[in-house]
């Protein structure tokens, strides 16, 4: 233990990224212990959240791993950054740090998620024995729940996946404090069973159970960033959420003892009923409150990502003081909570305090100047650069019938001049209007420039567009049965003047098919990995009868994954894997001579079960594409449209692949025309462009001047104070 009060933790860790001006995939680069490289490889297959448009990120996973045939726990940090490399095409290259913690060093030291990050954060990209980092205990007085942190955690608690949806302008720093705040509200010892992502794509399948996202894939239960989401009325959810939301809760009772509950448990059927028993003692019982750790050490490193803790009371510690202050000490404990909202941490923390304590009702209301103090809270919860993170906690208080008429009316003032006044746009936008004003303004007076340097009025003559290449034939080989992958490639091939539906010998230009193994025949025939993306399937352990423990001898396919196969082995060395050409793998299931097999997830056989037993183990399949170095640049567009959208279950692949394409490739150029243009009036056209640039330059200098402008400039008893 140190002595700010930090224990110190052992980890392991690996980093992901590329070399610069490599020619490969993303891989693992280098690692603290050999053993634990096949586990971060399977962590990346299982956690893939897609390509984030923002970094940096964080992604929680958990690993199980087995010593001395013991099973143990670990909670895992993956932190996603830009590194200072390109490859070899010039594209930036982002780094992945995963860090792997053995749970029993936090069932006495429970800590957040938040601390973690810092902690790890702070360590150079390849840290030196002894690997050790100091973190601070999770502490409960620093937790103040919304009403979209009540919803998530009553569905997580049911065992549904949840995802964040509205919280697209919310940087990660803020999401990452959300994660935190609902685990708070669950029993610590789910965390050897938690996952969540800052970010991840709408379009990928994924496991997670805590997400960011622009909307909410199938099946999986949205909640409105600020507002929380419609519980259904199950035997769990709906009980707890009811829980949560009695206003005569103490929060920090119940996050402490919650965090004291450190057994590891699991979302499934078999510990829901006890996870639910400890749900309701920690709201009935009225436990005693865990001590306050001390604050973490400040964070040097990366401070526009990382808030440093205040050296002091907290926003929602202060928040409670004031909900139980006396008349007269309601004026001071307003100015204590108001003086240490800095960041915008503090600010989502004092508007979830709002809806928390109904606004302080119950002890403002017994002010001569009411009015007066509701004002400054609004402004100090709510700033107008800001909106994008607390218009969907605006528009909760303002759905609550308990909200003061007062903030209820300055909330709706300030909505109401978000659309009009210029200066009270969120920056992004102010500055994306700005450079679009500026950047017609250079397009205008630059044509008016041409049009007085160059005149006359003969236009220039047409020149005829290039003859489209030859046609070239092509061998397009599908080692993967993915039709729609193909068709794909082919109608890709076309629009570059390929031919593809010859029948041609001889070695393929574009092959198709399965990671890892279809690398060593595209290095055979020297072909260059142009794709690499999720084919919608993974592998499934099919158990003769379905019931009973893993099987002593499992049938896998002659390319199955080598890094898998090892880790089963590892896990479970009873059982002996057995590889066998596909023909006889699919022989023995259909005369029911294997006793289990690990085959793709869409296959069926008669008398057999898929079993879980394997399914941590088991990631998704994956496509590969090579191709011939001519044919790259024709085939990249394609490829990384597949990579976003992933590959589409198809009865009409053709027709879809087309589709596919003529969304992803420009339309061809149309042919020159042998009709004479017309001729304009001479000098009206550059009058006219004239005209249209002076216009256009006035419009560009008061841009210009609208960026500079600061939303304080502007008139309004809201919008016109930045802070209190």
């Amino acid at each position: 233990m140190n002595g700010d009060g930090a224990r110190r933790i052992g980890f392991e860790w690996a980093l992901e990224g590329k070399e610069h001006g490599s020619y490969d995939e993303y891989g693992l680069l280098r690692w603290s212990d050999e053993r634990f490289a096949g586990v971060f490889d399977e962590l990346r297959a299982k956690y893939a959240a897609g390509t984030p448009s923002e970094l940096p990120q964080v992604t929680i996973a958990r690993a199980a791993t087995r010593d001395h045939g013991e099973r143990s726990d670990n909670v895992v940090l993956a932190i996603h950054t830009w590194s200072d490399h390109r490859d070899f095409a010039g594209r930036k290259v982002a780094y992945t740090r995963w860090f792997f913690v053995p749970y029993h060093q936090l069932q006495d030291h429970p800590v957040s998620y938040q601390a973690l990050y810092a902690a790890f954060d702070a360590l150079p990209l390849t840290p030196e024995p002894p690997l050790t980092v100091a973190v601070p205990a999770l502490d409960p007085r620093a937790v103040m729940p919304g009403p979209d942190a009540l919803a998530a955690a009553a569905l997580l608690a049911a065992g549904q996946q949840v995802c964040l949806v509205g919280a697209d302008g919310v940087p990660m720093a803020q999401r990452l404090r959300f994660v935190d705040t609902v685990m708070a509200l669950l029993p610590y010892g789910l965390r050897t069973r938690f996952s969540a992502a800052t970010w991840t794509s709408s379009t990928t399948k994924h496991r997670i159970k805590l997400s960011f996202a622009r909307y909410a894939p199938e099946g999986v239960q949205a909640v409105q960033w600020g507002q929380g989401a419609d519980i259904p009325l199950d035997e769990y959810s709906a009980k707890y959420h009811r829980i949560l939301r009695n206003r005569d809760v103490d929060y920090p009772d119940l996050i402490g003892w919650l965090a004291g509950q450190t057994k590891p448990l699991s979302f499934d059927d078999s510990d829901r009923p006890r996870v639910f028993d400890l749900l309701r003692q920690s709201a009935s019982q009225s436990p005693p409150t865990r001590p306050a750790p001390a604050p973490a050490p400040p964070v040097s490193r990366a401070p526009e990502v990382v808030e440093a803790a205040h050296q002091g009371p907290t926003v929602a510690v202060l928040a409670r003081k004031l909900a139980g202050a006396s008349r007269q000490d309601t004026g001071p404990a307003l100015d204590a909570l108001l003086a240490v909202v800095w960041t915008p941490s503090d600010r989502e923390a004092l508007a979830d305090a709002l809806y928390t304590y109904t606004c302080f009702q119950h002890v403002i209301d017994q002010q001569e100047d009411r009015d007066h103090l509701y004002e400054r809270l609004v402004s100090a919860a709510f700033q107008p650069d800001e909106q994008s993170m607390w218009k969907g906690k605006c528009r909760s208080l303002l759905r609550a019938n308990s909200t003061p008429k007062t903030v209820r009316r300055l909330l709706k003032g300030l909505s109401r001049q978000q659309w009009w006044q210029f200066g009270t746009w969120a920056r992004r936008h102010r500055l994306a209007c700005t450079v679009g004003v500026l950047v017609l303004t250079v397009a205008f007076a630059g044509a008016a420039a041409l049009r007085l340097l160059l005149p006359g009025d003969d236009a220039p003559a047409q020149q005829a567009l290039p003859l489209p290449p030859p046609q070239k034939v092509v061998l397009v080989r599908d080692a993967a049965a993915q039709p729609y992958v193909t068709e794909v490639v082919r109608e890709a091939l076309r629009r570059a003047g390929y031919q593809t539906n010859a029948q041609v010998q001889g070695a393929p230009s574009v092959l198709i098919g399965y990671a890892p193994a279809a690398y060593d025949d595209m290095n055979a025939a020297a072909l260059t990995p142009v794709g690499n993306f999720p084919s919608g399937t993974r592998d499934v352990l099919l158990v003769r009868g379905g019931e009973g423990d893993l099987p002593k001898k499992i049938l896998v396919r002659e390319t199955f994954s080598k890094d898998v196969e090892k880790r089963i082995r590892e896990l479970y060395p009873e059982s002996e894997l057995t590889r066998v050409p596909d023909s006889e793998l699919t022989e023995s299931l259909i005369k029911r001579d294997a006793e289990a097999a690990i085959v793709s997830g869409d296959v069926k056989a008669d008398d057999y079960a898929p079993s879980p037993a394997l399914d941590d183990l088991l990631p998704e399949r994956r496509i590969v594409v090579g191709a011939d170095s001519a044919l790259k640049s024709a085939l990249e567009p394609a490829m990384d449209g597949l990579k976003k959208e992933g590959v589409k279950s198809s009865d009409n692949p053709q027709a879809d692949a087309k589709a596919f394409v003529d969304r992803i490739y420009s339309p061809a150029p149309a042919l020159a025309s042998s009709a004479k243009p017309v001729s304009e009036p001479p000098g009206s056209s550059g009058d006219l462009i004239l005209i249209t640039s002076v216009v256009a330059a006035v419009a560009g200098l008061a841009g210009a001047v609208l960026l500079v402008w600061r939303p304080s400039r502007f008139k309004g008893s809201l919008i016109g104070r930045p802070r209190v």
